[in-house]
């Protein structure tokens, strides 16, 4: 049934898309017969095709108009536009680059192509406007668009008179289809760096198919001479009576370019990496209380000949790692120390000096196999990412990415460069704590790891049957919490209880350092939070921020962010998910579980007792993406975070305005 509204709104598309290419036509030949105009072949090849661009190009404008898009903003998703970064290194602009790159942008924002993706995701889309997660196109789309040229060409090859409805048709596609093999083959990766829908395969065929179209479409536009079967590929191998030398460059590229992409497809595989040596910036509460000692306990856990070596660097030296540890700490690792035979090293690490932050700033890169943490307040975390890209292999950011609104635009081009995925972005209930509830929402090979599942009745105890496999949760619990997702989702709450924060915040506050968790976790369930309706917070202090909303479908969501001086231990942190059809999800953040319910049928899913510790989920899963070269984009807490923090920077402007007319409407009385 999906195959055949594929099929169907596919072929709605075309048909926009050619009625283009026809009104172009006909509007030339109206044009021509009207005036008495007398045009040579090229020139009539020549002006056919101008009209064409520019009717795709205004019907591409009216079309994204209609849909209550701005022209430009419509023209960007029809045809990606290059990253600053693309142009700009080390703040010097290539000329001759950036023309080349928005040469390539205008080509493929005046195709027909194009238009008709654009016409097909709109339609897909079920006349929402088209978001970021717009429908993909399938690869049978465009294969069966060229089929389509294949066949306009084969008929004229056939027929062998030409004839002027075709005189621009033929110049067209050449230039369409070449604008089409360079992206694909090779200019994608300067657009949208590592990222690929489908397999190299998808485009190596038709590429193959190209080559003899664009020959024959070559001789039509160029020669008066009818090109036959046996020489369609001599006249990209320079053989062609005309233009010898534009053909046996052009015959060359393709070489070039389909011997690359054989090659390409060729298995290849990710040499694991040494455990390297890690440097931590920062020695504040999340570093001395969180991340250095599951970075220790994973470290004294390893063979003797895997552990690196650790150094910590703080504006403010603190002396030993042991003086920022605390006791229970330090006597929690002294038991891992000795129980698997590491008292030795522990000691050393214990001894090691907190070296000033400017020592390695100043610093030139020593050796490879570097992991840097960025664990310093958040307003400063795009400064030392910048730092530690020329000093280490592989960088950890702490969450939130900033708390300055002035950095989201950087952190924007560094995720479309080829730095982003050997950075991995933090987040601690996304990765950790609420792991779980991630994973039914994003469910990855990684988080596999991570967790244990349990199936079971409401008459019998969960976690006395068996675990389940890795296979199993995939296949029953994702399965079952997905046809629920499907369903619609009734109401979301999330309420994050915690103690007093003794931090000195930036100047974003809880707002930006905590609430933005409440605002992630939602996300994977309820839309991202610009597209929430009646917002309304209760409270937006510090100490309580209190929010409720409609989300898609009059979906109730309810987020709660609280630190108490004195909360005597009554710390809680969940989020319970109520589904159309009657399942429910609760998450506990404490234990790190997820339950699934519905009707008599449970299903548990929890954080392995092996990574039971703050940050050991974490710190584990960025030496996984470290060592075995895992796509980081794919797996990190980047999710939404970028889009959310933009949300709440605007929350707070406004929160910033109101107190303004507060006090002027104070002062006015």
């Amino acid at each position: 049934m999906r195959t055949i509204r594929t099929i169907l709104l596919s072929t709605l598309a075309y048909i926009m898309g050619f009625i283009v290419l026809g009104s172009a036509i006909c509007f030339i030949l109206f044009t021509v017969d009207t005036y008495n105009i007398s045009l040579s072949k090229g020139k009539m090849a020549f002006a056919e095709t101008v009209v064409l661009w520019v009717i795709i190009l205004t019907i591409s404008v009216i079309y994204g108009v209609c849909r209550k898009k701005k022209p430009s903003e419509f023209i960007k998703r029809l045809a990606t536009f290059p990253g600053r970064h693309n142009y700009n290194w080390q703040g010097g602009y290539s000329l001759f680059t950036c023309l080349i790159l928005y040469t390539i942008t205008f080509f493929r924002a005046i195709s027909c192509l194009q238009l008709c993706k654009q016409i097909y995701r709109s339609l897909c889309s079920s006349g929402k406007d088209i978001k970021s997660k717009r429908p993909n196109v399938s690869p049978i789309f465009q294969e069966v668009y060229f089929i389509i040229w294949m066949i306009v060409l084969l008929f004229q090859l056939f027929v062998g008179e030409r004839n002027i409805l075709f005189y621009g048709l033929d110049v067209y596609f050449p230039i369409e289809s070449l604008t089409w093999i360079m992206y694909y083959s090779f200019f994608r990766r300067f657009y949208e760096e590592n990222y690929s829908i489908y397999h190299v395969l998808e485009h190596l065929p038709i590429i193959l198919i190209l080559i003899p179209l664009q020959a024959i479409a070559y001789t039509f536009a160029s020669s008066e001479e009818t090109v036959g079967w046996k020489n369609i590929f001599t006249v990209l191998l320079g053989q062609a009576s005309e233009n010898t030398v534009l053909f046996s460059f052009v015959g060359f590229m393709y070489s070039a370019i389909v011997i690359s992409m054989i090659l390409s497809m060729f298995p290849s595989e990710n040499i694991k990496k040494g455990n390297p040596d890690t440097i931590i910036i920062g020695a504040g509460d999340v570093v001395s209380h969180r991340l250095l000692p599951a970075y220790i306990r994973r470290e004294i856990s390893l063979p003797e000949n895997r552990r690196g070596k650790v150094t910590i660097y703080d504006i403010e030296e603190a002396g030993s790692i042991e003086s920022i540890l605390s006791s229970e700490d330090i006597k929690d690792l002294d038991k891992i120390a000795d129980k698997v035979h590491a008292k030795r090293e522990w000691e050393h690490i214990k001894k090691l000096k907190i070296e000033s932050v400017f020592t390695l700033i100043e610093k030139k890169r020593l050796g490879d196999d570097r992991v840097a943490w960025i664990c310093t307040p958040s307003d400063t975390h795009w400064y030392y990412l910048e730092a530690l890209q020329s000093k280490a292999d592989f960088i950890a950011v702490e969450k939130p990415l900033t708390s300055k609104e002035s950095d989201i635009a950087r952190y924007k081009d560094f995720t479309q460069s080829s730095k982003r995925d050997s950075t991995f972005f933090l987040s601690y209930y996304l990765l950790d704590k609420a792991l779980p509830l991630t994973f039914i929402a994003r469910p990855r090979d990684l988080y596999l790891k991570y967790l244990q599942g349990y199936q079971y009745t409401k008459s019998g105890g969960g976690d006395k049957l068996p675990k389940m496999r890795s296979d199993e949760m995939i296949k029953i619990f994702h399965q079952k919490s997905i046809r629920s997702i499907a369903s619609g989702i009734k109401s979301f709450e999330m309420s994050i209880l915690e103690g007093d924060d003794s931090r000195k915040l930036p100047e974003g506050g809880q707002l930006i350092e905590t609430f933005v968790h409440n605002c992630i976790i939602a996300s994977l369930f309820v839309d991202m939070p610009n597209e929430w309706e009646d917002v309304r917070f209760m409270s937006k202090e510090n100490s309580k921020i209190e929010m409720q909303a409609k989300g898609v479908n009059n979906c109730d969501i309810k987020l709660i962010m609280e630190k108490q001086a004195k909360n005597n231990g009554n710390e809680q942190q969940f989020s319970r998910i109520v589904f159309c059809d009657g399942a429910e999800i609760n998450a506990d953040f404490k234990l790190k579980t997820a339950i699934y319910k519905k009707g008599k049928e449970s299903i548990k899913v929890g954080v392995s007792s092996a990574y039971s510790g703050k940050y050991d989920v974490q710190c584990g899963m960025v030496y996984e993406c470290y060592a075995n070269g895992l796509s980081t984009s794919d797996v990190d807490g980047l999710y939404n975070q970028i889009e959310i923090l933009e949300w709440l920077f605007e929350i707070k402007k406004k929160n910033r305005d109101e107190r303004h007319e507060q006090n002027v409407g104070k002062r006015k009385k």
